[in-house]
C-alpha cells in the first residue's frame, strides 16, 4: 500500500522551511534568497546558474538575490500560520521581511519602481538593484541594458499597508513611477516593461528596436496585455486606499489603464490578448482584469470598475469550453474566434497554463460576480482528471504546479465537502513531499536539485499548509483564507 502523508507531517515540513529562512534571513535584512542550496538556505553562488528547465528563461531569474514577487505565497503563509498558531517565529519572519524590503530595497530605486518581478530583483550580495538580463547575456554583459520593471502580479493590500508603515514614501513613489510604463508623452501607448533606474520614456521599445533592427512601434502594437493593466489598476487603488492624502492624479491614471482595454473589447466582451493585429479574444488575459476591476471596485466603492469587472466576468463564463473532459480550458482564441491555446492538467513548462491555476481564478471570479455556482460547475467538470491522474513523471514539473493542483483540490473539498477531493489533495501532497522535499527546502522542479523561488515554491508551501489546516478542520485565516496563485 502506498504511503500517504498526514496533516501533521505536512505542517512539520512547512515549519522546517521557515526554520531555514529564520536562520538565513537576518544576514539579508530579513529577506529570503531566491536561489539557494536546499539544506541551509545559503545563496547559490554558481555563475551562471544551473541550466534553466524547459520553458524557463534566464532573463526571469534572480541570481544571488531576492525577489518579493516570488515570495508572496510565503508571506501569506506566514500570516495565516501566525494567526492560527500565534508563533513568534512566523510573526518575526513576516515583519522582518516587509520591513527589510520597504526600508532597504525600495529607497534604492531612482524612479520609485521596485526591484522585483520578471526581470529585476534585489542583489543580496551587495545591496543593489539586480538585472536578470545579466544572466541571459552573461557572455556579453553590454547587451543586458538597464534593469527593467515588470510587475508579475498584484500585491495584497495588507502587505502594502504593512510596508507603508515602515516607509510612507514607498507607495507614493511607486505609483508615480508607474507613469514610466507609458511609452509616449500622450499616454496613448503603454508597455508592461519600464526602465527601473533610468528616466527614459519608451526605453523598452527603443532597446527592442536596437536589438532586433525593427522599427519602434508607434501605435497600438506597442501596447500589451490586459493582465498588465490589471496589476497597475490594483496598485493605484491600494495607494488611493492607504496613503493619507492621495494624489487625485492617481485615480485618473488608474482609469486610463482601465479605459485602454474597455474600449478595445471584441464582440464577445473579452479583451484581445494584446495590442497586436493578430490578437483575438483572450480569456486568460481578461481574467486578471476582471478580478482586479471587481476587487478595486469593492475596495474603493467604485461602481464603474465593479460594473466593468462583472461584464468581463459574464464574457469569461460565456466562453464555450467543449473539452473539460480532457481537463482543458480554452484561454486564447484567434481573431476569427477559433480556439488557439488551452490549458493542461500538467503543463510541465512555461509554455502552457496549468488548468488548476485557471480554475482557481475562475472560482474567485464566480464569488466576486455572484455566479459562484456556475464557476464551480465548470471547475468540477474540468478537474476530474486530478482525481485519478498523478503528477506526470515524464515531464520536468516546476514546484508551483503541484502547488496549484493541491490548492484546487483543497478548495473543491472546502466548497463541496465531497471526500474525493480531500483524498485527491492528500494524494498529490504525498507525491509533492516525496519529489520536492527530500531536503529542508523544496527543489525548484523535478530534475533539478536547488531551490529557486521563481518556479513557484511559495505556492507549493502555501498550498500544503492550507491543506493541512483544512484537513484538520482548523480555521483558514488571513493569508491562508484563499489559495495562493504565485
Amino acid at each position: 500500500m502506498k504511503f500517504m502523508t498526514d496533516p501533521q507531517n505536512i505542517l512539520r515540513t512547512v515549519d522546517i522551511v521557515f526554520q531555514v529562512f529564520q536562520n538565513i534571513a537576518p544576514r539579508y535584512d530579513g529577506l529570503f534568497p531566491s536561489v539557494a542550496e536546499r539544506s541551509f538556505g545559503s545563496i547559490l553562488m554558481d555563475w551562471p546558474l544551473p541550466a534553466p528547465i524547459p520553458g524557463q528563461r534566464n532573463s526571469d531569474r534572480s541570481p544571488r538575490g531576492n525577489n518579493l514577487a516570488h515570495d508572496i505565497g510565503l508571506l501569506r503563509c506566514l500570516d495565516g500560520l501566525n494567526r492560527e498558531k500565534a508563533s513568534a517565529r512566523y510573526d518575526g519572519l513576516l515583519k522582518g521581511y516587509m520591513e527589510g524590503f520597504a526600508s532597504v530595497c525600495a529607497p534604492a530605486s531612482p524612479t520609485g519602481l521596485l526591484p522585483w518581478g520578471e526581470h529585476a530583483f534585489w542583489r543580496l550580495t551587495d545591496n543593489s538593484i539586480g538585472n536578470s538580463y545579466h544572466l541571459q547575456f552573461h557572455e556579453r554583459a553590454i547587451d543586458a541594458g538597464a534593469p527593467i520593471h515588470h510587475q508579475l502580479g498584484t500585491l495584497p493590500l495588507w502587505i502594502w499597508e504593512a510596508m507603508h508603515e515602515h516607509n510612507p514614501d514607498m507607495l507614493p513613489r511607486f505609483v508615480n513611477g508607474l507613469d514610466w510604463h507609458w511609452m509616449n508623452e500622450e499616454r496613448s501607448m503603454f508597455n508592461r516593461h519600464a526602465p527601473l533606474t533610468q528616466f527614459i520614456r519608451g526605453y523598452p521599445l527603443k532597446r527592442y528596436a536596437k536589438m532586433t533592427g525593427k522599427p519602434v512601434p508607434t501605435k497600438d502594437a506597442g501596447s500589451d496585455f490586459p493582465g498588465a493593466s490589471a496589476v497597475f489598476i490594483h496598485d493605484y487603488a491600494c495607494a488611493l486606499k492607504v496613503v493619507e492624502e492621495p494624489d487625485p492624479a492617481w485615480r485618473e491614471a488608474m482609469m486610463r489603464f482601465s479605459d485602454s482595454w474597455w474600449n478595445r473589447r471584441v464582440p464577445s466582451g473579452l479583451c484581445p490578448r494584446s495590442g497586436g493585429q493578430d490578437a483575438g479574444p483572450a480569456l486568460g488575459q481578461t481574467l486578471p482584469l476582471a478580478l482586479s476591476s471587481m476587487e478595486v471596485g469593492e475596495m474603493l466603492q467604485d461602481e464603474l470598475l465593479l460594473e466593468r469587472g462583472k461584464a468581463y466576468a459574464d464574457a469569461i463564463l460565456n466562453v464555450e469550453q467543449p473539452d473539460t473532459d480532457k481537463g482543458w480550458i480554452w484561454a486564447d482564441h484567434a481573431p476569427d474566434g477559433s480556439p488557439r491555446k488551452h490549458s493542461q492538467l500538467w503543463a510541465g513548462n512555461r509554455g502552457a497554463s496549468v488548468t488548476a491555476g485557471l480554475l482557481l481564478r475562475i472560482l474567485e471570479l464566480g464569488d466576486r460576480c455572484g455566479q459562484a455556482d456556475r464557476a464551480l460547475d465548470l471547475a468540477l467538470k474540468a478537474s476530474t482528471g486530478y482525481q485519478s491522474e498523478p503528477m506526470r513523471r515524464d515531464l520536468i514539473v516546476r514546484a508551483g504546479d503541484p502547488g496549484l493542483v493541491i490548492a484546487l483540490c483543497t478548495e473543491l473539498h472546502r466548497r463541496t465537502e465531497d471526500a474525493v477531493w480531500l483524498d485527491a489533495a492528500m494524494l498529490h501532497a504525498t507525491d509533492a513531499m516525496e519529489l520536492y522535499f527530500d531536503l529542508p527546502l523544496p527543489r525548484m522542479s523535478t530534475g533539478r536539485n536547488h531551490y529557486e523561488a521563481q518556479q513557484g515554491s511559495s505556492v507549493l508551501v502555501h498550498s500544503l499548509a492550507r491543506l493541512a489546516l483544512h484537513a484538520e478542520g482548523r480555521d483558514l485565516l488571513g493569508g491562508l483564507a484563499t489559495p495562493a496563485l504565485r
